[in-house]
């Protein structure tokens, strides 16, 4: 097999994104209370408080998004590759399952590289058009994709990744 393993650097990255993406929702669930206390209580909501906190949950979505594929907190079904397994007696280098595993990380990236090209695609459009999210206080449109773009090239790498590694001795991303 070949020596190719999950990158330390990778893990590193992802692990910041991800405690960021934390802070981030730490953040907003502040913002949220404050707009509780401030409709409910005085009586005077503010008007730019949803906006943001809306901005915030996509920019913490997606830059968390390679730490979830990399700490297996991803929703995922082995029904499938447990019954090869159990069939196969856990055969040598659980090759089958392996095989399987490697297949489901490829549909994973395949589904990335479609939400990629849409992000982009919309991204250089809302950039051509210099259009303007619909919002009390709108941003341009071009930084939430930029955005999505990043995260989802965070999690493109993750998943290559992945699937290099699958190729090794190593088991730990052989389950969903």
């Amino acid at each position: 097999m070949f020596a190719i393993k999950y990158p330390n650097w990778l893990k590193k990255v992802n692990r910041v994104l991800a405690l960021t993406a934390g802070f981030i929702a730490l953040v907003v669930g502040i913002m949220l209370v404050v707009q509780v206390i401030l409709r409910y209580i005085f009586k005077s909501p503010t008007s730019w408080i949803t906006d943001y906190c809306a901005y915030a949950i996509c920019l913490m979505l997606f830059i968390a998004g390679g730490n979830t594929y990399q700490i297996h907190a991803h929703v995922g079904v082995d029904l499938l590759r447990n019954f090869i397994d159990k069939k196969t007696n856990r055969a040598h280098n659980r090759l089958p399952v392996r095989i399987l595993a490697i297949v489901g990380w490829l549909q994973t990236l395949f589904f990335l590289g479609i939400m990629c090209y849409v992000c982009v695609a919309m991204g250089l459009k809302a950039m051509q058009y210099n259009r303007l999210t619909d919002a009390t206080y709108p941003i341009p449109q071009v930084v939430i994709y930029i955005i999505m773009a990043f995260g989802l090239l965070m999690m493109v790498i993750t998943v290559i990744s992945i699937i290099l590694s699958l190729f090794t001795e190593d088991e730990e991303y052989m389950k969903s």
